[in-house]
């Protein structure tokens, strides 16, 4: 109940959208330095508080000097509470925030 779903893209939809949610989950298969810098964009549909969770994809070399790019970028508008890299997948890196008021 109260999930709704849009076929479109995440830049379409919140172009056009005037409402506050309390989770916002990204899961792009973007750069992740592009994804960020979106997320940081979204978190002004995110309730002051509110949670994201998203994934950054790495690619195979400068993992490390990427993903710190990319969680600079993030910082602008989350804090950052965890980041998590599974075993069977170390070409991403999950990440669970919490909006700044």
């Amino acid at each position: 109940p109260g999930v709704q779903s849009y076929f479109m893209t995440a830049e379409d939809y919140f172009g056009q959208c005037d409402t506050t949610y309390d989770l916002i989950v990204n899961d792009m298969r973007l750069d992740a330095r592009d994804s960020a810098r979106l997320m940081v964009a979204y978190a002004q549909h995110l309730r002051p508080g509110g949670i994201a969770i998203m994934t950054l994809k790495l690619r195979m070399h400068y993992r490390l000097s990427l993903m710190d790019h990319a969680l600079r970028i993030l910082r602008k508008a989350y804090k950052i509470i965890r980041v998590r890299q599974l075993v069977s997948n170390r070409r991403e890196v999950t990440l669970f925030l919490r909006r700044l008021d």
